[in-house]
Formats: C-alpha cells, sequence, structure tokens
C-alpha cells in the first residue's frame, strides 16, 4: 500500500511579513572592541555590512509579502476568467491573448503598482494611492525602488553610498514592513473583513538576536578585498 500523500496549507504573505519585521532584532558582538579598532585603523566596518543584511532582509521580505498577496487575491480572479460575467469579460476584452497566469508577470501587469491597482478595481475597493498617497509613495520609494536596487545593485561607488546610505540611514527601522502591513490591511479593510493579527506581530516565530562571526572578514571588505 502507497503512503498517503501529505498536504501542508503554506501561508507565504505571513511567512514573508514575519522575516521582515523578525530582521530588526539584537545583534551579539563578541568582538566589539576590535571592530571599533579595525575601523579607526581602515575605515571599514564590519558591523555595516551585517546591519546592511539584515535591512536588506526587512525590504526583499516586506516586497515579497507585498507579492504574494496581491498574486493570489489576483490569481482568485483569474480563475474566473471564463465566465459569461462581468469579470469574465473584463479578463476576455483587457488580454484577450494571455493564456497562463506567469504571463502576467512579463506585460502587461510586470510592475507590482499597477496589479495592486488592477485588483482593487476588479474587487469594486477604493484605489490606496487615492485613499493614502502617502503610504503609495513610501510604497513606490521604499519598497519597490529600495527592492528594485537591492536585486539589481549598480556598482558605481557614489551610487552605492547614495542608495545603502537612503535605505540604510535615512528611513526609519521597520518601515519597510509597516509600508507591507499598510497595503495588505487596505485590502482587508475594502472587503469590510478584520485584518490579520500577524499583520500587528509575529505568530509564528521571532529571532532572538545574530551572531556576529569573528575571524577572517574583519580584515576585509569583500571578495578579494573589494568594497563591493
Amino acid at each position: 500500500m502507497a503512503d498517503q500523500e501529505t498536504k501542508f496549507t503554506f501561508r507565504l504573505t505571513q511567512c514573508y511579513i514575519e522575516m521582515a519585521r523578525s530582521a530588526f532584532t539584537t545583534i551579539h558582538d563578541p568582538g566589539a572592541k576590535r571592530r571599533d579598532e579595525l575601523l579607526k585603523a581602515s575605515a571599514q566596518s564590519p558591523r555595516a555590512n551585517v546591519n546592511l543584511a539584515l535591512v536588506s532582509m526587512s525590504v526583499v521580505f516586506s516586497y515579497l509579502a507585498i507579492e504574494s498577496f496581491i498574486n493570489y487575491q489576483f490569481w482568485q480572479l483569474w480563475a474566473k476568467r471564463n465566465r459569461s460575467d462581468v469579470l469574465g469579460r473584463w479578463f476576455q476584452d483587457k488580454f484577450p491573448k494571455v493564456r497562463k497566469f506567469e504571463h502576467f508577470k512579463r506585460r502587461p501587469l510586470r510592475d507590482l503598482g499597477e496589479r495592486i491597482k488592477v485588483v482593487c478595481d476588479l474587487l469594486g475597493y477604493r484605489q490606496l494611492h487615492e485613499v493614502n498617497p502617502t503610504l503609495w509613495q513610501k510604497f513606490k520609494g521604499l519598497v519597490e525602488d529600495s527592492r528594485h536596487f537591492l536585486v539589481h545593485p549598480y556598482p558605481d561607488p557614489d551610487v552605492l553610498q547614495e542608495k545603502l546610505g537612503r535605505i540604510m540611514f535615512e528611513n526609519k527601522a521597520g518601515e519597510y514592513v509597516q509600508v507591507a502591513c499598510g497595503i495588505i490591511s487596505h485590502l482587508y479593510q475594502e472587503a469590510r473583513q478584520e485584518p490579520p493579527l500577524w499583520l500587528e506581530r509575529n505568530l509564528l516565530f521571532r529571532f532572538r538576536g545574530v551572531d556576529y562571526l569573528v575571524g577572517r572578514n574583519d580584515e576585509i571588505g569583500g571578495p578579494e578585498g573589494q568594497s563591493i
């Protein structure tokens, strides 16, 4: 007799939100004195790289949380495309040549912001960029633009310093995940549903700090001693 297959239910958006929120944790640094000496001697800051890693995790997972949530909403609408009602006719008229859902990731809805607008429009919700333009601008600047640079970094030193400086120091800690939670909450509220508790705090896991590793990385800035 074959083993019975077990299937699990995964909540991607919740996992991503909790990862993004968990990035803001304590850094255990047993070699802080050694690193202070290195910083004075060579202007290298290994600690800054640890901070960058954690901030990057928050940015990327905040973006993934929004995308996973919006894609699921859009997929549920897409699944009804063959019906003869208003929704079905909309898909047939708007995207007559789109045969597979994943094609929306290319064109015509490659941009996540456009997918958010379409989902709100199809569900009859108020548009986020009209209801809360401040949150929308933070989405475009913090999550979308910052995420794009981290995923597709431009190695010019001046550009790198400017972008990373803004991402790490000009934005308030935790603001990335707050943007994601705000966008997701908007759709719940428009649907007249109570936003889930994991938008307020972690329910699955949390990090109890990260350990800074003392070793040869204190002597170099990156691969082969490069700064990037």
